[in-house]
């Protein structure tokens, strides 16, 4: 649905600023997975569940897997 280029790497610290990704109607979870130029896909996927806010994290390794419901 989209992605947020960062300019500059920002290390371990939380990074808050974003600009706005449109999710379509009916959608009602989300994954949200950090990658990079030099390691590629992080190990850890994290769901979330747009109505609650709740958060649910997921090792996935560094290849993309299928989530199941």
């Amino acid at each position: 649905m989209g992605r947020r280029e960062l300019l500059h790497a920002h290390g371990t610290q939380e990074f808050t600023r974003s600009g706005p990704i449109e999710i379509p109607a009916g959608v009602s979870r989300v994954v949200a997975r950090g990658h990079d130029q030099i390691h590629g896909y992080g190990g850890q996927a994290m769901i979330v569940t747009l109505e609650t806010g709740e958060t649910e994290a997921v090792q996935q390794g560094a290849e993309l897997q299928p989530f199941d419901e």
